[in-house]
């Protein structure tokens, strides 16, 4: 009889990638010379449990040669490019892959990728730097022969870049990524082959800005090579190589062919915080080169620059997504609040430029773009008499963020937009006095861009107030990402503070494809600072920061190798800093051996709370915990490292040298009685707890459920607590405290920044929790810092983790929440293989959601859960967790809310209830005329209007008072996976998988045909250290649709009739 798999077709493998890039679609970068490249791609088998057994992988050069080609017998869909295989020099290469399944069904080959490898150091021999104090565009023309297969530029434009070909804009703000340039200057390959022109001269063009190189702004501190970073600010190196289809490579083009001309061009001047200032009318009489200027006389030939007036740096090709527009947005209101003075708001926080289209302005005036984050309000404590109709600039500090454009006069309008600069900002003064501009909203588009990585995870939850919470990670992550991971994007700042990197670095590498981006700051932005094992707190090393770095900082090394490891199965780039890790282990290792009670610590648990807002920063545990904690954890983060890549030895000498420092930390900071510390801190308990071996974990765990009920489930942690404070509330069970914690609105919260009524959040996290209520010192609106409860949000509420011990998503664990108080989630990650998915959602019960003022509460029963059949709490005002004693000890329920007597809609039940009972599922808008509260009265008297905006908090009872939960998973080819399913009570668990019964309690083996013709793996009932009680399957690769259920319990009616009375 013919097998039933051997009926389903095989289709073409997708997703081809070589070291993640993909040189015929996106990402598309360079690899480095003497790359041997790791080629990956995602089977596309149709059948449950299907096993790639082998494939067959071709590599042809450009003109067609085949290079390489070779069969293997492997269940991974990835190889690494064989040592022993022909050694692949700079160029194009195509390749294909196809694969073969055990029963031996062959799938068709892939559709052909590609992959470019770049030039080495040596091959810049005799491409001289040009650049100059006083020019900064630089043009050249050149001819292209007939029957190119190929056509490169690598070029490295420093320190910002603007590159045109014939017209056409190749690149984004910079082709050099942000580097110390005495040790490294990492330059662009820009496949220009459609671009190029035949039989007549090609024209290209680079401005240059002075961007990160401006050392007036970037000064670089002490300890680094000064003298071999160059003394010209403004410098490119460029060569254009094609290949012909003999195989042979010409340079077309290149720096120092005596062909180029130089000329101060219209930028008249830039900077990275104070913007650009453009003249059209310089553009005008330049054109694009001495060929067609109408003054020629202003272009000059190039010269080449001496030796030491150039950076220093080994020319590196940057292996990684440069920066990329990512998406054009109109203002969405325009306001004239003075006469010449118009504001923009284009309704989102976005880092970019706006560009001006089709302008009519008189030559010779000027149109001003002044970039502001916020609107002043009466919160600002710098501002006397605020004015709502215009922005606030406060807490840019020395940051102009001004870009000026001096017009032409051009009779069909004129369009621009700066191309050497950046800002973070949603609104936009536009000052256009006396220019004959009169603006319009079509006038204005903004630019967002950032480092083009590509988001991975997308993560929905059945709340609003998560959802939000997860945009504003995702998006305070991907503004900050310029080439380096930045702290913030908008003031005269914008580095690469380690201390963010740090613990942002789990989250950014679960939400973005980050391999190529972190291996290649790890390994030329990082490492290149070390001395003598010691880090800086700032990389590249400037303008703040020491040397050696607070250690929470410095762990940013191992922490970034730690999550390139976890995430991706990336053992390279720690093989790469492996010595510079141990070294740095090291260095902190003879600090602490005074103690750890007396290290040194800058600055500790950085910006927590202050009980009331505008205070400053609030209370912070002993510094030196931090500084031991973190010291710590990178120990335990290198043992896995060195396990990880094969060293057993290293791995077990890092693992006892751990398990010394957590003994040592428990003895410094524990005081008793559950308590590290004598602070009274969260942090302090939620670190000893996070590094494991706790004196006594229950009553450690208790004290912490303790200090938050004291604060109402609100933290008073800074960032390196908060990072930890979720990850150990949900290894405790208490999976309900910290969705407490997470979704509230009022402050101290990170809802707080999207409900407050003074500046909304909108795609932004701020530097400080009470940014509102603030001076200018500190208080960028844009910092990612905090949003390191995105990988919480993924791995533990939305559920889609990695077995411990385990890389690379090989091994999934999908893991429904087992919090009360979240009614489901969904999850998909792009993984090189293929797509992990997991999606689930809780019928019957009781049912929850909390919303801030003007969003809408949803509420559902479920597909099993039947009807709404009474509301157990609502309240929209400002309901919160009752008193201490309320929130039970355990912390694993969402009871407990109460309403607040100085403000509570008294209809709020009522209207509840007419909304939903009898009901399988119901909106409720949080507004006041919807709960009858019309009157301007309604909750004036209420403790603190600014730090307590209004909400809607909700709880209702459905027909079906048990649980029961409907799961689908979806598992790649290349992955296997084990479910968790919490049973949340259950008395007879009952799961059935596509419709069949494959475990019910009261007879385990009665269901083993049917899992077996499901083709699942072991169903067992067991308990689960950070669930509970749970069942546990097994799951090969494939698709699989899940419902449990207690068979003690009537369920309710069938999913026809619920839809009928859903609303």
């Amino acid at each position: 009889m013919t097998p039933l798999n051997s009926l389903l077709p095989l289709f073409p493998p997708i997703r081809l990638r070589a070291s993640s890039s993909d040189w015929f679609a996106s990402p598309k970068f360079a690899l480095p010379h003497g790359s041997t490249p790791v080629f990956s791609w995602a089977p596309q088998h149709t059948d449950r449990g299907s096993v790639q057994a082998s494939f067959n992988l071709t590599i042809w050069s450009a003109v067609g040669r085949v290079v390489w080609s070779g069969d293997a017998a492997s269940s991974q869909p990835r190889m690494r490019y064989p040592p022993d295989a022909p050694r692949l020099e700079p160029g194009t290469y195509v390749w294909q892959v196809a694969t073969r399944e055990a029963d031996g069904r062959i799938s068709p080959p892939s559709a052909p990728s590609a992959l470019h490898v770049a030039l080495g150091h040596g091959e810049w021999d005799g491409v001289p730097w040009l650049g100059s104090a006083s020019k900064n565009v630089y043009s050249t023309t050149f001819d292209c022969p007939a029957g190119a297969v190929t056509s490169v530029l690598y070029i490295c434009g420093l320190g910002y870049s603007r590159v045109e070909l014939n017209g056409h804009v190749l690149n984004t703000l910079t082709t050099a990524p942000w580097t110390q340039y005495a040790y490294v200057n990492g330059f662009s390959t820009l496949d220009v082959k459609d671009l190029l022109l035949v039989g007549e001269p090609n024209r290209l063009v680079v401005s240059l800005g002075r961007g990160w190189r401006d050392r007036t702004a970037f000064r670089i501190l002490k300890g680094d090579d000064v003298a071999s970073d160059g003394k010209v600010e403004r410098v490119v190196r460029a060569k254009l190589v094609a290949t012909l289809s003999t195989g042979d490579s010409v340079a077309l083009s290149h720096t120092g062919d005596g062909k180029w001309h130089a000329a101060a061009g219209p930028t008249t001047a830039d900077s990275v915080y104070n913007g650009e200032e453009y003249d059209a009318r310089v553009a005008e009489r330049l054109g694009d080169g001495p060929h067609n200027a109408i003054s020629p006389e202003l272009w000059s030939k190039a010269a080449p620059l001496d030796e030491g007036d150039a950076p220093a740096g080994v020319m590196t090709a940057w292996a990684a997504p440069a920066v990329t527009v990512t998406d054009s947005i109109a203002p969405v209101a325009l306001t004239n609040p003075r006469k010449g003075l118009y504001v923009a708001d284009f309704g989102r926080r976005l880092t970019g430029v706006v560009r001006l289209n089709r302008m009519i302005c008189k030559e010779g005036t000027r149109v001003i773009l002044r970039h502001a984050e916020i609107m002043q309000h009466a919160g600002l404590p710098d501002v006397k008499t605020a004015d709502p109709a215009m922005i606030y600039v406060g807490e840019l500090r020395g940051a102009r963020a001004t870009d000026v454009y001096t017009c032409s006069g051009r009779a069909g309008g004129e369009t621009w937009q700066p191309s050497l600069t950046y800002h973070g900002f949603r609104f936009v003064e536009i000052n256009v006095t006396n220019s004959g501009v009169r603006p319009a909203a079509a006038m204005l588009t903004a630019l967002h861009f950032h480092s083009g990585v590509a988001l991975r995870t997308h993560a929905h939850f059945n709340s609003t107030t998560l959802n939000r919470m997860q945009h504003l990670a995702v998006s305070a992550q991907q503004s900050n990402l310029q080439t380096i991971p930045t702290d913030c994007d908008q003031r005269d700042e914008r580095l690469g503070w380690m201390g963010d990197a740090s613990l942002s670095s789990e989250s950014m590498a679960l939400n973005f494809e980050m391999a190529p981006f972190f291996s290649w700051w790890v390994r030329h932005v990082v490492l290149p600072e070390q001395r003598a094992g010691a880090l800086p707190d700032v990389v590249p090393f400037v303008r703040y920061g020491g040397r050696p770095a607070d250690v929470s900082w410095s762990a940013a090394l191992p922490s970034v190798a730690h999550a390139v490891c976890d995430v991706y199965g990336d053992t390279e780039t720690y093989r790469e800093a492996a010595s510079a890790i141990a070294a740095l282990v090291d260095e902190v290792g003879v600090e602490a051996r005074a103690g750890l009670g007396k290290m040194r610590t800058p600055y500790g648990d950085w910006c927590p709370p202050p009980a009331r807002m505008g205070k400053g920063q609030g209370r912070k545990p002993s510094p030196p915990l931090t500084s031991a904690f973190s010291y710590a954890l990178m120990v335990q983060q290198a043992a896995e490292l060195a396990r990880a890549a094969g060293n057993a030895s290293e791995g077990a000498r890092y693992a006892s040298l751990g398990r010394e420092i957590v003994s040592n930390f428990h003895t410094a900071f524990y005081v008793g009685n559950g308590t590290f510390d004598t602070s009274g801190t969260q942090t302090a308990n939620v670190l000893g707890l996070a590094l494991g071996g706790a004196p006594d974990v229950g009553l450690a765990r208790r004290r912490l459920l303790s200090l938050l009920r004291a604060r109402r489930t609100h933290y008073d942690t800074g960032i390196v607590g908060f990072k930890f404070l979720f990850d150990v509330l949900d290894q405790a069970q208490a999976h309900d405290a910290a969705l407490a914690v997470l979704s509230q609105t009022d402050y101290p919260s990170i809802g707080y920044y999207f409900a407050n009524s003074l500046e909304p959040a909108t795609a932004n996290l701020w530097e400080l929790p009470d940014a509102p209520a603030e001076g200018t010192g500190m208080n960028s609106r844009n910092h990612h810092m905090w949003s390191s409860y995105s990988a919480y949000l993924v791995k533990s509420v939305a559920g889609l983790h990695q077995q411990a011990g385990t890389h690379g998503f090989q091994r999934l664990e999908l893991r429904p929440s087992g919090a009360y108080a979240l009614s489901g989630a969904s999850v998909t990650v792009d993984l090189p293989h293929g797509t992990a998915r997991l999606s689930w959602v809780r019928s019957g019960g009781r049912q929850h959601d909390k919303v801030s003022e003007g969003e809408t509460a949803r509420l559902s029963c479920g597909p099993s859960g039947g009807r709404i059949s009474a509301v157990s709490f609502a309240s929209f005002g400002t309901p919160s967790i009752g008193s201490p004693s309320d929130l039970p000890s355990d912390g694993r329920r969402s009871d407990g809310f109460e309403t607040d007597p100085a403000c509570h809609a008294l209809r709020s039940s009522q209207a509840v209830a007419e909304a939903c009972v009898g009901r399988n599922s119901c909106e409720v808008p949080a507004t006041r005329v919807f709960f009858g509260e019309r009157g301007s009265l309604f909750c004036t008297t209420r403790r603190d209007p600014l730090a307590s905006p209004l909400r809607l908090w909700l709880t209702v009872a459905c027909e079906v008072a048990a649980d029961s939960l409907r799961v689908e998973a979806g598992v790649p080819v290349g992955s296997t996976a084990r479910l968790l399913l919490p049973l949340r009570g259950m008395a007879t668990p009952h799961l059935r998988e596509s419709g069949r019964s494959v475990y019910l309690a009261t007879d385990p083996s009665a269901s083993s045909a049917a899992r077996k013709a499901n083709r699942l793996g072991s169903v067992q009932l067991t308990e689960d250290e950070r669930t509970g009680r749970i069942l546990a399957v097994e799951l090969p690769s494939g698709l699989f649709d899940f419902d449990l259920s207690d068979a003690a319990t009537p369920r309710a009616a069938s999913s026809a009739t619920e839809a009928a009375i859903s609303v």
